[in-house]
C-alpha cells in the first residue's frame, strides 16, 4: 500500500511540475514596425525609449506626431525625433494571480506528496498528515511566487527597421 501511495504522490507532483511549465512558456511578442503603435498610447503612460545611440529614456509618454515623440520626465518635457528612436517599450505593472495560483498548487501538491510518501507506521498516511503538510507547502508556495514574480514588465511595442 506504501508503493502505491508513493507511486501516486509522484504521479500528482510530476503533474503539478508539468503545468508550472506550460505556463513558464512564453510567446514571442508581435513587434510592431509601425508609428501608429506608439501614437495609439494613453497620454501618461510609462515608456522606455532606447535611442540609436544607445542611451535610454524613461518617462510619461505626452504625445506622438508623424516624426517626433514627447515625453514627460518631472517638470520638463522631451522632444525625441522618431529617426533618433531605436526602441519604444511600455512599461506596465504585471497581474501576479497566475503565477501565485501556480505556486500555491505546486506547493500543496508537494505538501499532499510528502504527506503521503511518509504516511504512518502501519503504511496508511494520516489524513490529518498530509493536509497539515498541503497547507504549509502551499503557503511556501504562493510566498515563492509572490517573491519572485517582477512587479513590472516591458512590452516591446515598436523597434526601428534601421536597427
Amino acid at each position: 500500500m506504501k508503493a502505491h501511495n508513493i507511486a501516486i504522490a509522484l504521479m500528482l507532483v510530476v503533474c503539478l511540475l508539468n503545468v508550472e511549465m506550460v505556463a513558464a512558456q512564453q510567446t514571442k511578442q508581435q513587434i510592431s514596425e509601425t508609428w501608429q503603435a506608439v501614437q495609439s498610447l494613453d497620454t501618461g503612460a510609462d515608456v522606455i525609449i532606447k535611442l540609436a545611440d544607445g542611451k535610454t529614456v524613461k518617462g510619461n509618454y505626452v504625445e506622438a506626431h508623424d516624426t517626433i515623440l514627447t515625453l514627460s520626465k518631472g517638470d520638463r518635457l522631451i522632444n525625441l525625433s522618431q529617426s533618433n528612436i531605436r526602441k519604444v517599450y511600455l512599461f506596465v505593472k504585471r497581474k501576479k494571480d497566475t503565477q501565485e495560483a501556480i505556486g500555491t498548487l505546486a506547493g500543496a501538491g508537494t505538501g499532499v506528496a510528502l504527506g503521503l510518501a511518509t504516511g504512518s507506521e502501519d503504511g496508511d498516511p494520516v489524513v490529518l498528515g498530509v493536509v497539515i503538510s498541503a497547507i504549509i507547502f502551499a503557503g511556501i508556495g504562493y510566498g515563492l511566487a509572490r517573491w519572485f514574480t517582477p512587479k513590472h514588465k516591458k512590452i516591446l511595442i515598436y523597434e526601428s527597421s534601421k536597427s
